[in-house]
Parts: C-alpha cells; structure tokens; sequence
C-alpha cells in the first residue's frame, strides 16, 4: 500500500492560514476540478494537511464500482497534483479503511477537517466520536460543491457514467443535441481510418467477456456477435450492409420481442436531434435489464461519435471498418475529449 509522509517542514507564519493541522479525506477518483478547488481550500486553512484516501476494500463496502481506479492510481494522481501546486512538503496521503481515518489518532494534534456540503455529517459523526474518547472537537470547514456546466454537482461518479469530463464539460452539448450536425468536407477523411483498434477474425474473448458493457454498431457488427452467442447491451441497425438494403426486419439479425427498441431517423454525414434524444434515452435507460436497440432509418456511419462521447468509461465501442474489419473502440477520458473537440467542427443546421 503507498502511503507518503510529511517531510520536514519550516513555514513562516501566515496570518491567512487558521490553523496548523488539518485532515481531509475522500476516494479522489478521477481527480478533477472540485477535487482541486477541495484541496487548494484544505491547504490554505491548514500548514500541514493529513489526506486520507480510501482503500479498494473500503470501497467495495459501500461502492458497487469495479470502474472506480485502483487505490495505487489515485494516490499517483493524487500525489502529482500536490508536486504540481508545491504542497508535497506540506502533505501526508495515508490509506483509510473507514469514515474515522486518522481522527481518533490520539498522537495527532488535529486542530480541524476539511470536508464539503456532502460530507458535512460525517464530520459531525466523527466529532461525537472523538468526545466520547476525550478528545477535543476539530473545527469543521465546509468547501462548497464545484457545479458542471449544467449546475449539478462535479462529481466522480457523473465522470465515470460519461456525462461530464474533470474539468466540468457537459458533454451532452446542449448547442449540439438540440440541433441537427452535419459533417464537414474537410472532416471526412478522419473516417477514413479505423478509429479504434482493427480486430483480426478472431476476437480475443477478453474483448468481450463483458458484453453488458459493449455497443455494436452496424449490422454486419452485430449479426457477428449474434452468430458468437453474445448479445451485446447496445445495438445499432440501419438494415444496409455496405449502404445496400440487406435486412427487412429486427428478427432477421437476431433480435427477439423483448428487446427495448428505439428508432431514429438519421441521413448519412448527419447526427440528427433525433439520434441525440434516443440515445441519452438509452444512456437514461443503462441500469435496466433489458438489452436496447437503436433502429435507424437513414445510415448510423457517425453514430460512433454520440455514443463514445454519452457512453460510461469502460464501455467499449465495435463498428465495422469497409473492406478492412472490426473495429475495437474502448471508451476513455482521452476518446471522449477527442469526440468533443472534433465535434466542434461540425456544422449546425
């Protein structure tokens, strides 16, 4: 388990600077612009801030994410953004297995907690607990929520599920899914390549040992995967293969009646508002059981773009590639940015 200590420090008194020591604490997963607002508050109220970060076990307790990152990730982001501000020589990062950390440690002087409108509660919890062992009550400094773009609360979990990015960006561009995009001349040719990771015939059953977690596009993609036994959570059809008619119905590529069935209407070199709405439906709809598929009448060739942009990370993208194959597109912070800033070049109608 990586821990990190205080080193030996010599401050010059700050009249700004209230107290001497203080704790925080958090899963600082995906550390993002309220983390940073959290922690720039902790150091200027405290000389010294003790952080406390949640272990993997402590999270299975009270987390049903397997997304979450290891414990060792988030304490080397952790650790690289305290270098970057200048406060690693005022800072010890230790594991903490429960709500309590370090706070009942009777060898430290605590003289406050950092925690923010969320986790106020807790601070009192702890606070009950330190008088019952008589020690003294740690003054409470309340650091108000980071909001995204569309005024909810920054949070990890928002991150994780595909809806904002660290820095707040409201990926479902009210500007963009209200609106019909078309894709520029000059863009074309960024389709021209596979996006993602070209899959040989074989396709390595790490791949898709998860198929809740898998969208497939294309109806040559997803009869594929019919053809293997998986049903993957989301599907899309247009019933063309290689932009002919191929298919007249959902159950000739596979589907059953129990399957959730959206339908948009999309030309090709568009995302329509249409596609927009359907698709955050179906991101609304994820926690169902049911596996969706999304009909449209028109052609889904960009239809990558939405779903890797509103998608959870995690996730993992299949589209087939002309004359060339499968393409593997997993999820990830990095994809989604893409997807956000090449949206920007598209035109509105």
């Amino acid at each position: 388990m990586i821990t990190k200590k205080l080193s030996s420090i010599h401050l010059r008194k700050n009249k700004k600077i209230m107290y001497n020591t203080v704790v925080c604490g958090g899963t600082f997963d995906r550390l993002h612009v309220g983390h940073m607002v959290f922690l720039d508050a902790a150091f200027a109220a405290g000389r010294c801030v003790i952080i406390g970060l949640t272990t993997d076990d402590y999270i299975k307790k009270f987390k049903a994410n397997t997304s979450i990152l290891s414990y060792e990730k988030r304490f080397l982001e952790l650790e690289k953004f305290l270098l970057a501000r200048g406060y690693s020589n005022r800072s010890e990062i230790f594991p903490i297995h429960d709500v309590y950390g370090k706070t009942l440690d009777k060898s430290l002087a605590l003289d406050a907690i950092i925690v923010t409108d969320a986790t106020q509660k807790g601070a009192e919890v702890i606070n009950e607990k330190r008088k019952a062992l008589g020690l003294s009550a740690l003054s409470i400094v309340t650091v108000s929520l980071q909001k995204a773009a569309d005024t909810r609360a920054i949070s990890s979990t928002l991150i994780r599920s595909g809806i904002i990015g660290r820095m707040g960006e409201f990926f479902p561009n009210p500007q963009w899914t209200s609106k019909t995009l078309a894709l520029p001349d000059n863009l074309r040719h960024v389709f021209h390549s596979p996006l993602g990771e070209l899959v040989s015939k074989e396709i390595p059953f790490d791949y898709i040992a998860f198929p809740e977690k898998i969208i497939s596009i294309g109806d040559r993609t997803t009869t594929r995967f019919h053809e293997m036994g998986i049903t993957p959570k989301i599907c899309v059809v247009d019933f063309l293969v290689e932009r002919e008619k191929k298919y007249g119905s959902l159950q000739e590529l596979g589907f059953s009646k129990t399957d959730t069935i959206f339908t948009a209407t999309n030309p090709a070199g568009y995302l329509t508002q249409d596609v927009w709405e359907k698709i955050l439906l179906m991101h609304q709809s994820l926690q169902k059981g049911s596996t969706m598929v999304l009909q449209v009448e028109g052609e889904e060739d960009l239809l990558v773009i939405p779903f890797a942009l509103l998608m959870p990370l995690g996730w993992t993208i299949f589209y087939g590639q002309p004359h060339e194959g499968l393409v593997r597109l997993p999820i990830t912070e990095k994809l989604k940015l893409t997807m956000f800033h090449f949206l920007e070049g598209f035109t509105q109608q």
